[in-house]
Order: structure tokens, then sequence, then C-alpha cells
């Protein structure tokens, strides 16, 4: 029997989303989602979800809500698991109780999962309280709307009591109405007023005036739609409480690179601040042909975690057991390489802390009589010290099609195969942040104008701090 998830996605930011709300977009098989969601969240669908756009939007509607109800209705037929997702919070002028409705009719089994209302977390993001001892004791979320012959649908005397904030949603194109008539009876004219656009995005953008002085400065400056309006004394606290506008990298354009399924860079980058685009350069596929005689060797170096995975991929094809591996010593580069042995419940003999180049340094002074050298095809960064040192190509970085356009701040290069791939097509950055020298290489070769910074270790958290540390 089927079932439909009435569910609010939030003010926007992914970071905001439910854990009930996420597990069921997870686990969905039709999903049915407004204009105002963040596209990324269809990313997390199943491969055979159903994707449909609603897209109801202020002032365009792909569809009316009548047309939607029908539509969730008719789903409910064919899947047996429905979301629609709907922005902010499901009840506070969603509408969701409109859809409740009719799914309740016609005898449809409905739940809703509630979402954090923009109307909460837009003032919040932009440093404002709701409510604060002594300046406001309450608040008022309303909708500006005019009836179909044009009349006033709101009483603005209601909004007199200046121990209260008033929060008007979707008011942009109301703005100067709503000023005029707050004006008009005789609101105090140097109330506090919050104009905040894009809110919990990285592109939010917020004006701070009063209600003599906010339309001229919107003017100056008109941010873009969906915006709040925040009206109340309140607002004077945005100075001292707004932690989002002031991340390190607020409105700062930053460019991912990364391969495969490795998103760790841009997880370590969410805290920034920063408008984050990744793009997949390429992706890993293991090599699959025999490992070499493996008792042949008493040491086995290992340069990445790809690597690792690989080596083991193809091990586990060939043998029942770890026990073979008894006697033979693994050395790693760097710590994440040795977190990916243990995974497999082995213990890396020797740590290398430096990049390839570095380690070959030290290569020398390590008492091994014959080495197995585990690498990606076609790369070999690592010397061989005896003659009968071996080469084993365990993966191979495949790339993919990047098709993209656009200038940004800063872009971060974790190997030297993006930088060539990405040099491909049109985009441009101001600042490079290399993980290492080979990486460095490729980004003077293909990007000789552009400022470039190397992290002393292959460590991505080094590549974030050398971005907070050269903010531009």
């Amino acid at each position: 029997m089927s079932k439909v998830y009435l569910v609010g996605s939030g003010p926007g930011t992914l970071d905001l989303y439910t854990v009930k709300a996420m597990r069921l977009i997870q686990s969905c098989d039709c999903i049915i989602y407004d204009s105002l969601i963040d596209n990324q969240i269809l990313e997390y669908c199943k491969e055979d979800c159903m994707k449909i756009f609603a897209g109801k939007r202020a002032g365009t509607h792909y569809l009316d809500q009548d047309q939607i109800n029908d539509l969730i209705v008719e789903c409910s037929k064919q899947y047996d698991k429905i979301v629609r997702l709907k922005g902010g919070d499901v009840y506070v002028f969603g509408r969701g109780g409109e859809e409740g409705l009719r799914l309740q009719e016609e005898g449809i089994d409905f739940e809703v999962v509630p979402g954090v209302s923009s109307a909460l977390a837009g003032p919040a993001y932009a440093g404002i309280p709701l409510t604060h001892r002594g300046l406001s004791r309450g608040f008022q979320v309303v909708t500006p709307s005019m009836q179909n012959n044009g009349e006033e649908t709101i009483d603005y005397m209601r909004y007199l009591n200046d121990d209260m904030t008033y929060v008007f949603l979707m008011g942009r194109a109301k703005l100067p109405y709503i000023i005029k008539r707050l004006l008009a009876i005789e609101k105090d004219h140097q109330t506090p007023v919050a104009l905040i656009s894009n809110a919990t995005m990285p592109s939010q953008q917020t004006i701070v005036g009063t209600l003599e002085n906010i339309l001229d400065k919107f003017n100056e400056n008109p941010i873009p739609a969906p915006m709040l309006i925040v009206v109340g004394k309140v607002v004077k606290l945005k100075e001292k409480l707004d932690f989002y506008e002031h991340k390190p990298l607020f409105h700062q354009k930053l460019l991912v690179t990364s391969v495969g399924q490795d998103h760790t860079l841009k997880q370590l980058l969410d805290e920034s601040g920063g408008n984050i685009t990744e793009v997949t350069t390429g992706y890993i596929q293991y090599m699959n042909h025999p490992l070499p005689d493996l008792s042949l060797y008493d040491g086995i170096i290992m340069t990445s975690q790809n690597g690792v995975h690989a080596f083991m991929h193809q091990y586990f094809k060939q043998y029942d057991d770890i026990r073979q591996l008894c006697g033979i010593d693994f050395i790693v580069i760097g710590n994440k390489t040795a977190d990916a042995l243990k995974q497999y419940g082995i213990k890396a003999s020797y740590i290398s802390k430096g990049n390839s180049d570095e380690f070959n340094q030290e290569l020398p002074s390590l008492s091994y009589k014959r080495l197995l050298i585990v690498q990606l095809k076609d790369i070999q960064s690592i010397h061989k010290i005896h003659d009968n040192d071996a080469y084993y190509d365990a993966y191979e970085n495949i790339e993919t099609d990047i098709s993209m356009t656009g200038h940004f701040n800063i872009a971060f290069f974790t190997c030297a195969s993006s930088v060539k791939r990405l040099s491909k097509t049109s985009v441009t950055f101001d600042m490079a942040i290399s993980i290492g020298p080979k990486t460095t290489e490729m980004l003077q070769k293909c990007y000789p104008s552009c400022c470039i910074k190397e992290t002393d270790k292959p460590d991505k958290k080094l590549m974030v701090q050398l971005a907070l540390e050269n903010n531009i």
C-alpha cells in the first residue's frame, strides 16, 4: 500500500534537513519537489527514483496548487513511497494543509515531516533572534498578499506593537507597499528593518536599515528573491550575533576537484562559509590482473589509500585469508594510507610523513631485500632501490567528462590529473591550493599566471588552512 510523506526541506541549505527527511529522500520511489529546494538533494535519491518538478514559486507557477494535488494523488497510485518535498516547513505558508486534506479525502495514507521554516532559520543565520529579553516578547509570521480584486487582506494596525518582531515571507515584490503601510499607521520610522536574501545559503545577503531608509538602501543594492523582511528592535543585535556572514570564506567561490567518491575536502570546507562547487575529474578503477608471487618480497610499498584498497581487492580474489601476507612489512606514505591498511587488520611497519620525493630520499635507509611497489597505472613516482624490486599497477584514474565554466576565487587540487583535466575547460580562478609538488608542477604548466600555494605535507586539512591564511 502506498504512502505519501509531506516533507519540509528547510530554508535551503542541505545542512538543515532533518534526519528523517534525509532517510525518506534516500529510500523513496518518487519525489515531487519545488523550486526553492537545493537540487543537490536529488543526488541522494535512489537511481530508479522518479523525480518530478512541481516548480511552485511566487509569480512563476509551473503547476498550480490543484494540479499539484492531482499529481500527488496520481503518483500514489503508481509508487509505494512518495515524498512531496516542500520548501521550509510543510504547514508554514507551504499549503501543506491543502495537500493533506486532498490525500485524506482520497483515502491515501500520509504523514507530515516538519522542516525548519525560513521564518526561523533566516533571521538566525543573519544574527537576528526573533525574541530577546527586553527587546521582543514574541514574533508574528505573515505573508503579504492581496485578494484577486486588489483589496488589502492584512490589517497593518496589528503591527504597531514594538515589543513584537514581525517576519514577512515572500515579500520582495511588495516591499515598497509594506514599508508604506507601516509608515502610514505611524509606526516609529526608526524601527529597525532587515532584508535577508537566500537565507542560510552561501549566496545569503542582508541589508539592515530602518523603516525610514530601508527602501533607499534596497534600491541601491536590489538583492534577489527569495527575501525575508524582519521588522523589530531585535534587528539591532545582528552586528553582535552574526556568525554566518562572518565565516572566513563567506561569499568566496570555491572549486573543489575530486576523484571517485572521496568528498573529504569538500566536507572540511563546509564550515568555511564558502560557496563550494565540487567537480569529479575522474573515478578509480581497480586493475584486474593477478598479483605476483608475494613470497618473493619482504616489503610492500603503498603510496595511497586507493592503492591499499585496490591491492586488497585483488588479494582477496586470489587468497582465502590474510595469512599469506605474514612476514611481509608494509611501508606507507601518510597516516591516511596507514589508516586504510588498518581496515584490513594490517599495521604499517613504516609510515613516511612526507611526499613521494621525500620518501624516495628515505628509502635507501630501509633494510629490505626486495620490494613490491603498488602504484597508480603509468605513474612511477617511487624509485626502485634494488634491481629485483617490482612495480604493480593496482588501479587507474579514469577521466570523466567535465563541462563547466565560470570563475572561482580559490580552486583546490589533490592530484596532477585533476589539474590537467580541468585545464581543458574554460574555468578560471585567482588562486590554486596544491597538495604537493607533482600537482604544483602541473598547475605551473597549465596555469602559469595563477597564484599557487602548496602544502608542506600531503594533507587536506592543511589545504583548508592555506586557503584561510591566504583568503583573498
